[in-house]
């Protein structure tokens, strides 16, 4: 019995353990300082959240690969515009969107698609491949043809 209990004891605490590890929340904040998301590349675990906290006024979080920068991903995930009307008020909480990491081996690629905000740079990169990939995306995306969306559509 003793075995028993100190066996289920074990497995409950392994279990614990593993469903525990590796949730951290990422804060990246969306246009605060301009066009740009701070941090603009971070890394991250499978179960871990990033959440962007849209301090400046209109942007969006819309996925996007490296070989094409500033235009959407099929199926890949979108915020869609999100107009921050507290951005110069100070009492009012931001608005947030948050994305659950289900892969941390593959690079999540995104950018903003509000005016020229891609092609001015206003991109990111969730678990980059290598340390020159941020600055390689964000290169591409400042001559990439933009896929500007019009404040208000999705």
């Amino acid at each position: 019995m003793f075995f028993l209990t100190s066996y289920l004891a074990l497995a409950i605490a392994h279990y614990l353990l593993l469903f525990c590890n590796g949730q951290t929340t990422h804060t990246v904040t969306v246009g605060q300082l301009g066009s740009f998301y701070d941090p603009p590349q971070l890394l991250t675990g499978v179960n871990d959240t990033v959440t962007f906290i849209f301090a400046g006024d209109n942007h969006t979080v819309t996925q996007s690969s490296f070989d094409n920068p500033c235009s959407p991903l099929a199926g890949g995930f979108d915020s869609g515009i999100v107009i921050n009307s507290n951005s110069n008020s100070s009492n009012a909480p931001s608005p947030m969107w948050t994305i659950r990491i289900t892969n941390s081996s593959e690079p999540i690629y995104f950018h903003c698609e509000t005016g020229d905000h891609c092609k001015d740079g206003m991109v990111g990169v969730i678990n980059p491949p290598n340390n020159q990939a941020f600055m390689q995306f964000q290169s591409s995306a400042m001559i990439a043809t933009p896929s500007v969306r019009i404040c208000g559509s999705k």
